[in-house]
């Protein structure tokens, strides 16, 4: 019992001894102990003091976050004045979702480009036909491939009328009205993650054709909130 006594006492002196040699050198190293463990606290600013119409004009490096795709989307489609109009809630998808290759160098078939084919056109601008007669298609290779109502459709049901963000959105989804003039495709679908990422999420709901989550959510532009998104939304269920 004296030997396990003696053995208790020599590990408490070596944790005092530790601790002591611990303060020493911060003191030599001439680091200055902390005295109040408390630290300030700051949030950031989601405030960008631009319209969403100038926010997706704004150039960046970063192809990640650059718009250069939509924002000749928006022109092609005629649509600038509705991304400077107030009170909207605004999912801009960037240029990765448009027209993103893989290693091969082959367009990846889950951007809008390779997903909506367009017809393969000869030399002669004539559609190029297969076994059957049928129009072989291609990845687009640029918006006016594409019908312009196509297009206006697309970015319209990318722009939600009231504004939407962190402030009055929870874990259940929100039915919000899109300018989308296609009745059975003008709903969107908002919802929170219930979870510690808390990030936000579109078309969540059973059956969807496809949820995608915010890359950057809750950017609050002087017309209203812009979430930004690797992938553009589609909805409808399967």
């Amino acid at each position: 019992m004296d030997k396990l006594k003696i053995q208790n006492s020599l590990s408490r002196y070596l944790a005092i001894a530790t601790l002591v040699l611990s303060v020493s050198a911060c003191t030599f190293m001439g680091l200055d102990l902390q005295e109040d463990h408390k630290h300030k606290v700051t949030i950031l600013e989601p405030d960008i003091h631009m319209t969403a119409w100038e926010f997706i004009n704004k150039p960046l490096e970063d192809t990640l976050r650059s718009f250069e795709l939509i924002r000749d989307a928006v022109v092609y489609a005629g649509l600038e004045e509705e991304y400077s109009k107030p009170g909207r809630t605004f999912l801009v998808f960037n240029n990765q979702s448009v027209l993103r290759y893989d290693s091969n160098g082959a367009v990846n078939s889950g951007c809008y480009f390779g997903r909506e084919g367009v017809p393969e056109l000869d030399e002669n601008g004539d559609p190029v036909l297969d076994s059957l007669g049928q129009p072989i298609t291609c990845p687009g290779r640029n918006w006016e491939d594409y019908p312009v109502e196509q297009i206006r459709n697309l970015l319209l049901y990318h722009i939600v009328e009231g504004e939407y963000s962190y402030h009055n959105l929870g874990p259940d989804n929100t039915i919000a009205q899109s300018l989308s003039p296609v009745d059975t495709a003008n709903k969107v679908h908002l919802r929170i993650e219930n979870d510690r990422n808390a990030k936000l999420r579109v078309n969540d709901f059973h059956g969807t054709i496809q949820s995608s989550i915010a890359r950057t959510a809750n950017l609050k532009a002087t017309n209203g909130f812009i979430h930004v998104f690797d992938t553009y939304q589609r909805y409808g269920v399967q």
